[in-house]
């Protein structure tokens, strides 16, 4: 029994004190502190470049470096102090009655001093440095779930600053890095978790109002932050490879709900979705967009895709080929924020490209003072000249005035999106609109829908 007790609290590879000593003892350690009025600091450890290690002498190899390292950090600490190993390469370094920042990098000078002797590894010698992140009670948090994520987060600062180096935990600073990392974290369990969900924005034809696109719109509905703008956690998901995941979710979604509006006879329309640069260049990516159809029964007709000038210039020829391959099946593709890239004549003339959209910063210009409306007007009238010489359907994006509509329209765009017409809509709001004689209207009725 008391050989499993010793097991369960020791981390085997190092034997220093695991991750469950940390969660029964800190707690301890700060209500100590607490009643002496003293500070305690959390120093949040992490080995910079272990991974290269890994990947290059082989996992035998870290884990002797992580015995080494572990050893070298036990001499380093005073007594008294708290040091586990948290998990991989992380430990955590506890100091009780650690005054003020000064003595906390006393303690941290020790630990950057014993790294300084290159480790023996296999007759190989590595020289191996570490990265701090310092955080304080009760000054950076009260609680010892806060002090440790608050120390992370100092850490990742210095991981992303060079490595080999001490911060200290700032709110002012670390605030916003904080919640970054904390929604990389929480954006895995997302998916599993149902906390994504599709708005739908209709698109009209600026002539006869019907209705003939929506475009899907990620939604993602935090359980502690709430609403998280696609701005905020899109780019996340680009950096930490989930938006594979995710777009293949979003795609299977959107031609699901837009079946399913076919089968309630609430009207024939394409769904357009975005695909970004990474979900592109996956070898599986057309099989992928392939089992979204065959798994939902969409008629790939009614399938458009979305993508940035940047995907398609990039590696041309196998786009061309990508495309294409899309195209003999049905699907359409669009090209978003035409305008803000390339904007090259080349790939519109030699890629199977159906539909350009003018990015809304061109369509706001005209209603801007001064010169941006002839810029505007300029831009939009070059690209529905090139429009109509390579038989592009064109798209207005971000009409938010009758003013904006009449003139885009006036200068031939074909389809118009923004909130003059309608924001996104979760699908049962849009359900509401899709009825035959809504889907019929005249422009003239199309009004704004809060």
């Amino acid at each position: 029994m008391e050989a499993a007790e010793r097991y369960a609290h020791t981390d085997l590879l190092t034997g220093l004190p695991n991750r469950r000593v940390l969660e029964l003892e800190f707690d301890q350690m700060l209500a100590r502190s607490r009643a002496s009025n003293r500070q305690v600091a959390a120093l949040f450890i992490d080995i910079d470049r272990f991974k290269v290690v890994n990947d290059t002498l082989g996992h035998e190899a870290g884990d002797q470096l992580l015995r080494q390292v572990a050893e070298r950090l036990r001499h380093a600490t005073r007594e008294g102090d708290l040091l586990v190993r948290l998990s991989g390469d992380e430990f955590v370094l506890i100091g009780m009655g650690i005054d003020g920042q000064q003595e906390a990098t006393l303690v941290a000078q020790r630990i950057f001093s014993s790294m300084t002797l290159p480790f023996s590894i296999n007759a190989t010698e590595l020289a191996v440095t570490v990265s701090i992140g310092i955080a304080f009670y009760p000054r950076d948090a009260q609680d010892s779930k806060g002090l440790l994520r608050h120390a992370d987060s100092a850490m990742y600062k210095v991981k992303r600053s060079g490595k080999n180096g001490l911060r200290f935990y700032s709110e002012e600073t670390d605030g916003n890095l904080e919640r970054r990392v904390e929604l990389e974290r929480d954006m895995r369990m997302a998916l599993k978790n149902d906390e994504f969900t599709l708005n739908y924005q209709p698109m009209y034809d600026l002539l006869n109002g019907n209705l003939v696109k929506v475009e899907a719109l990620l939604r993602w509905q935090h359980p502690k932050y709430g609403l998280i703008s696609p701005g905020e956690f899109i780019p996340l998901a680009e950096e930490s490879g989930m938006i594979v995941s995710i777009g293949t979710w979003v795609l299977r979604e959107a031609c699901r709900q837009v079946k399913s509006w076919q089968n309630m006879n609430l009207g024939e329309f394409k769904v357009s979705v975005n695909v970004s640069p990474l979900q592109f260049s996956q070898p599986t990516f057309l099989s992928t967009v392939m089992k979204a159809l065959q798994h939902t029964g969409l008629d790939p007709q009614y399938l458009e895709l979305e993508m940035t000038e940047t995907v398609v210039m990039d590696r041309l020829e196998d786009v061309s080929r990508a495309l294409r391959s899309l195209r003999a099946i049905g699907i359409s593709i669009a090209i978003d924020d035409f305008g803000t890239g390339y904007s090259s004549l080349a790939y519109l003339r030699d890629l199977p490209i159906d539909t350009v959209k003018i990015d809304r910063a061109f369509v706001s210009d005209l209603g801007s003072p001064l010169e941006a409306p002839q810029f505007a007007l300029a831009l939009i009238e070059a690209i529905m000249s090139l429009a109509g010489h390579l038989d592009l359907q064109v798209v207005a994006e971000g009409l938010e005035t009758r003013d904006q509509l009449e003139i885009v329209r006036d200068l031939g765009c074909h389809i118009g999106q923004g909130y003059y017409f309608s924001k996104p809509l979760p699908s049962d709001a849009l359900e509401k609109l899709l009825s035959p004689a809504f889907n019929n209207v005249t422009e003239s009725q199309v009004r704004f829908v809060n």
